[in-house]
């Protein structure tokens, strides 16, 4: 399972997208569980392909996560204001995860 997370704007704006991509398999087993069970309680399946803001700032992060492999590849665009937790924390942890 490979995941991609980009993220654009905050006070950089659409300038400085941050792309951080995540080999699930090529990581410790232990932080690779982590991972796939949260991929698995964000249920990217039962999201819409956007979750935004109604009224979005141009310094709000806007960030596109991407799941291949496991099925057919699942993408949702979202604003982490309006995004649930659940997403959130998938989002937050490949963000932070280690390559590798």
């Amino acid at each position: 399972m490979v995941i991609t997370l980009t993220s654009t704007g905050g006070f950089a704006g659409p300038a400085a997208p941050e792309t951080r991509v995540v080999d699930v398999a090529a990581m410790p087993a232990g932080a690779g569980a982590r991972i796939r069970a949260l991929v698995v309680a964000a249920d990217l399946g039962a999201l819409p392909a956007e979750i935004r803001k109604p009224h979005p700032q141009s310094w709000d992060f806007l960030r596109k996560l991407t799941v291949e492999g496991d099925g057919p590849p699942r993408t949702v665009r979202f604003h982490d204001d309006a995004a649930p937790s659940a997403l959130r924390a998938l989002a937050d942890a490949v963000a932070s995860a280690r390559r590798g």
